[in-house]
């Protein structure tokens, strides 16, 4: 795929959305699932893998979307509790359940209004991702997908 119809499917996902400021794409060798990163300048990550039209469509509007709700700015929130209260475990849970709750509420978001087909075409797209190896963890930056576990 090149690089013309890669930013043509993100402009399409951020009218969609409409997101009106930009956000920037890059590919990254050094990961393995896609992320959106920056807070004043956000830029959607995306590793060295194969993926069609369709699956690449869902995950611009993945990161989108968690650009849209500000959960960058609530992870740098977390993460400051965590630092704050880093003596306290029930922190560090809430830390992780509020992690997960936000890819699944992204996911939610992703396929409101999908039909069976879509959503089926998300599962595959996940576990490609999956199968990616996704390895690389950042505080600062959300990823395409919570943890095989999410």
């Amino acid at each position: 795929m090149d690089l013309l119809s890669i930013l043509g499917i993100l402009d399409r996902v951020r009218s969609e959305l409409r997101i009106t400021k930009p956000v920037g794409l890059s590919g990254c060798e050094s990961i393995t699932t896609p992320m959106l990163v920056g807070f004043f300048r956000p830029v959607i990550l995306l590793p060295p893998m194969k993926l069609s039209d369709d699956a690449l469509s869902l995950i611009l509007r993945h990161e989108l979307i968690h650009y849209k709700r500000h959960d960058l700015w609530y992870k740098a929130m977390i993460l400051t509790a965590t630092v704050l209260h880093w003596f306290n475990p029930l922190v560090y849970l809430m830390a992780k359940a509020a992690a997960k709750q936000c890819e699944i509420s992204c996911d939610a978001l992703v396929l409101q209004n999908a039909d069976h087909q879509r959503g089926v075409q998300y599962g595959e797209t996940i576990i490609a991702v999956v199968r990616n190896g996704a390895k690389l963890r950042t505080a600062l930056s959300t990823n395409f997908y919570g943890g095989k576990k999410i």
